[in-house]
C-alpha cells in the first residue's frame, strides 16, 4: 500500500470514528442539558421523589452507565422547598462525578445509593458511594447539613463512604 493510499485509509477510519461518535456525544449533550433543568427546580415547593427519580435517571443516562456507575434511588413522596431540593440534587450530581472520577483511577464498578425517607416530623436523606472517598463525602455532608439546616447524623466508610442528613419539618 502506497503511502498515499494509507493516509486516505487512515483519514477514511478517522471519519468514521468521529462519525459513529456523535450520536452518543450528542445524546449525552442532551442528558447534560436536561440535568441543568432538573437541577433548577425553580418552584416553591418541589416533589423530591420526583426530583431525585428525574435526576438519577438524566445522571444514569449522560453521565454514569458509560462509565460503568449503578445508580439507585429510592424516596418517599414529598414536598420540600426548592432549595433543598437543588442543594441534595447538587450533591448527587457532585457524589456521581466523584464516582467517575473513582472508576478510572482504581475501582471496577462503583454505585451510588440516594434514599430519602419522609417521617412524622422529620425527613431522612441518605447518600453513599462505593467509589466516593471518605473526606469528601463528609466534607459535602457537612456542606449539605448546613445549607439545608439539618443534623448530620452519619458518615461511614466500611464499604465506600456515605452520609444521613436529618432534616426536621
Amino acid at each position: 500500500m502506497s503511502e498515499p493510499d494509507l493516509k486516505l485509509s487512515v483519514d477514511w477510519f478517522m471519519d468514521l470514528m468521529i462519525r459513529g461518535s456523535l450520536p452518543s456525544f450528542a445524546e449525552r449533550q442532551l442528558a447534560f442539558s436536561i440535568v441543568h433543568e432538573v437541577l433548577a427546580a425553580g418552584n416553591e415547593l418541589c416533589d423530591i421523589a420526583a426530583y431525585l427519580t428525574d435526576l438519577s435517571g438524566e445522571l444514569d443516562a449522560g453521565y454514569l452507565r458509560p462509565w460503568g456507575v449503578v445508580f439507585n434511588v429510592h424516596a418517599d413522596e414529598a414536598e420540600l422547598p426548592d432549595r433543598v431540593c437543588e442543594c441534595l440534587g447538587l450533591v448527587v450530581a457532585e457524589f456521581a462525578a466523584r464516582a467517575i472520577m473513582a472508576t478510572d483511577n482504581s475501582y471496577k464498578v462503583a454505585s451510588i445509593q440516594t434514599v430519602y425517607l419522609r417521617r412524622r416530623g422529620f425527613s431522612m436523606f441518605y447518600l453513599s458511594s462505593t467509589a466516593v472517598p471518605q473526606d469528601v463525602t463528609s466534607k459535602l455532608g457537612q456542606q449539605a447539613a448546613q445549607t439545608v439546616s439539618a443534623r448530620l447524623a452519619h458518615c461511614s466508610g466500611s464499604i465506600g463512604s456515605g452520609f444521613s442528613l436529618v432534616i426536621p419539618d
